[in-house]
């Protein structure tokens, strides 16, 4: 008890006890709740473009399960969006409890052969650069697409000790193609959707340029693209993390995806796991054909952003036919009508 201080005791005496150690008198906690740790800082970092800022919105919504329990900034390498966009964006973030910290980059500061293919450009390619752009107190990061959803908590993910490891990764679909790599294809190939990464070690490994110089190597076809090179550099050394941490639409994880996203559309989240489910397929939840079993959060998520109302640039008639066609007919008629018609 503090001096003067009589039985029973005052809050202030309650809140504390008193441990001898060397060094003195120590204040520790009396009791469970004030022993529970405290909240944690999670960095999160993502890149995009503008035309990628939308789905980042319904991102920033995904993170209320983490938001509860810890502090999040999250950085946003942003190439090229227009100010108005950004503005849009952070107001969003902070209406979520979402500290967003945009990190603007122009094609001027990438490298010019950076090989770019439909939906990949540039953009995917930023977070090679993050040991530069990240302020120097940040020594952990989850690097998340701008394409995912966190379902549940971030917690446990960002407790994984690396063990000295500069990332922690999920393991791409096993009959992916990497034939264009040649000798140089690693055992395990990571995909880079989700990556949590140690700062210090990514830059203690000059992991930034290994990765410049794997880029800059014109005998390597980068099929697909910074996650080729990601691979090359970091794949032997990696920490392979469950599935759960990127959910990805592979056939393996069909059935899974088809019963987690029943149960959280039953209310059911006692029975699921804390997950990230990336969409990573060519058809995304913003688009009218796409199917994925958890586009009805991901709408529900978009109806509390900036963007709810958003009409998608495929709701078209032809569209609206295929959609409610049977699959194999309209396979037949992509192949035979439509393409005639096009």
């Amino acid at each position: 008890m503090r001096a003067g201080c009589n039985w029973p005791p005052c809050s202030t005496c309650l809140a504390v006890r008193w441990q001898t150690s060397l060094s003195g008198l120590t204040p520790m906690p009396l009791f469970y709740d004030d022993m529970k740790r405290a909240p944690a800082n999670i960095n999160l970092l993502t890149c995009s473009d503008a035309n990628y800022a939308m789905p980042l919105a319904v991102l920033i919504s995904s993170l209320c399960g983490t938001v509860t329990e810890a502090r999040i900034t999250l950085y946003w390498f942003a190439l090229e969006v227009p100010d108005d966009v950004i503005r849009k964006v952070s107001g969003h973030a902070a209406s979520q409890g979402v500290v967003l910290r945009p990190v603007p980059f122009s094609r001027e500061y990438l490298p010019s052969n950076l090989y770019e293919s439909g939906r990949i450009n540039a953009a995917a390619y930023m977070r090679l650069f993050m040991s530069d752009k990240l302020p120097h107190a940040v020594e952990r990061v989850i690097y998340l697409d701008a394409d995912t959803l966190v379902l549940g908590s971030l917690r446990k993910l960002w407790d994984v000790n690396l063990d000295g490891r500069a990332v922690g990764v999920v393991a791409d679909a096993p009959y992916l193609n990497l034939s264009h790599l040649g000798a140089r294809k690693p055992l395990r190939y990571f995909n880079s959707g989700v990556m949590l990464i140690d700062v210090g070690a990514w830059k203690r490994q000059h992991v930034g340029d290994k990765l410049m110089q794997v880029i800059a190597d014109s005998s390597l076809h980068l099929r697909f693209h910074d996650q080729d090179a990601l691979n090359l550099v970091l794949g032997a050394q990696a920490l392979f993390l469950p599935s759960v941490w990127n959910l990805l639409p592979t056939r393996e994880n069909k059935w899974r995806l088809r019963l987690y996203g029943l149960l959280a559309r039953m209310g059911l989240t006692g029975f699921l796991p804390d997950m990230i489910v990336h969409f990573a397929a060519k058809l995304k939840p913003w688009h009218y054909l796409g199917s994925h079993p958890f586009k009805w959060r991901f709408n529900r998520y978009l109806a509390q952003s900036p963007w709810h109302g958003y009409i998608p640039d495929d709701y078209t008639k032809r569209n609206k036919v295929l959609k409610h066609t049977p699959r194999l007919m309209r396979k037949w008629m992509e192949r035979h009508v439509l393409k005639a018609d096009s």
